[in-house]
């Protein structure tokens, strides 16, 4: 749950826009021959999945780097939609991705906390009613 006066995409909206912002960086990684450098895709990849995150809660966010990971076993690894399972890669993937996804969630936060107005107190609470006192009698 975000701190107030910070704008958070709905759950649904996250996933769906994720969903939509992954194919296009995945068919933009293939084709810039992201098939032969697989790290590529997971660079632009993880990029993606860190802007989304910043306007999203944590679980969705999470929800974006798993369809980012299918995307990238799928298109990247895998051929035709075929997920496939590359051992340690795959898993530095994963870790990537998630990673981005709570890095995301975490700026956001931060940025939302120091966007917030500066609230000015008086020094002394009776020095205002004096002063609304005088006001009010002149």
């Amino acid at each position: 749950m975000a701190g107030k006066g910070r704008p958070q995409l709905a759950a649904s909206y996250c996933l769906l826009s994720g969903y939509c912002v992954m194919a296009v960086v995945t068919a933009v990684a293939v084709a810039a021959g992201a098939t032969r450098r697989p790290g590529l895709a997971v660079v632009l990849l993880t990029a993606a999945v860190f802007v989304i995150a910043v306007r999203a809660a944590a679980l969705p966010a999470l929800g974006v780097a798993a369809a980012g990971w299918l995307f990238y076993a799928g298109f990247i690894v895998g051929r035709h939609g075929d997920l496939a399972w590359r051992g340690t890669a795959s898993i530095a993937a994963i870790a990537a991705l998630a990673g981005a996804a709570l890095a995301g969630v975490a700026a956001g936060t931060l940025i939302a906390r120091t966007d917030r107005p500066a609230t000015r107190r008086p020094r002394n609470a009776q020095a205002g009613s004096r002063a609304s006192q005088w006001r009010s009698a002149a």
